[in-house]
């Protein structure tokens, strides 16, 4: 029977020294892997946040300040998304238009706007909305937007006719995004035909 070998205090302390490498080199692979996974989230935490520009010629929004003329020529944004339709656009107008109104808005408008898209299509409606008149009432955080103009019909361009019509928008703050990128969103919309001076009972039972 042959006895078993055992290490001598040279070959033990070799070996330790063999696996205390191993452990070192492993210690500073963890140690590089977590400097760098701190210098990524440094890096994100300090890369400056996307911006995202309006073209418009009615003002400039700056961090924490939206002007009126921004508000404004976002209502009329939106105004002219469902004020101005044809049989071509209508589809299309609605859809965008849905990036700039609060869910609620959204849900309240949604039969409304099938049932309007059908009659654009069935008889050939097209609209056209002409601003006349804009007033941006501040309201704490939001705004209240009131927009005058005229709306002028026509079906297989057979002019229909033309009427004094009045947008009243609420307008509320929202994160900036790619689709929006003004900010804000409309949380209230209201369309009436207002009085004519011929016809100031038919056009007030209209804006009931």
């Amino acid at each position: 029977m042959v006895a078993e070998r055992r290490p001598t205090y040279w070959e033990w302390r070799a070996e330790l020294e063999v696996q205390r490498a191993r452990w070192q080199r492993i210690a500073a692979g963890l140690a590089l892997g977590v400097l760098g996974l701190v210098g990524l989230l440094v890096h994100q935490s300090l890369r400056p946040r996307p911006i995202y520009y309006v073209t418009t010629t009615r003002g400039v929004a700056e961090p924490g300040h939206v002007p009126e003329a921004v508000v404004e020529g976002f209502a009329a944004r939106v105004v002219g998304l469902l004020g101005n339709l044809t049989p071509a656009t209508a589809s299309a107008g609605y859809e965008q238009s849905r990036r700039y109104l609060a869910p609620k808005v959204v849900d309240r408008l949604h039969a409304q706007a099938q049932e309007d898209l059908k009659r654009i299509t069935d008889q050939q409606l097209a609209t056209t909305f002409a601003i006349h008149q804009a007033a941006v009432e501040p309201r704490g955080e939001a705004w209240r937007v009131s927009l005058r103009g005229t709306r002028q019909s026509w079906s297989r361009s057979q002019f229909l006719g033309e009427d004094r019509m009045r947008y009243t928008l609420e307008v509320a703050r929202t994160p900036v995004s790619e689709l929006n990128p003004w900010g804000l969103q409309v949380s209230g919309l209201r369309l009436e035909r207002e009085a004519t001076d011929r016809e100031p009972r038919a056009a007030a039972r209209g804006a009931e």
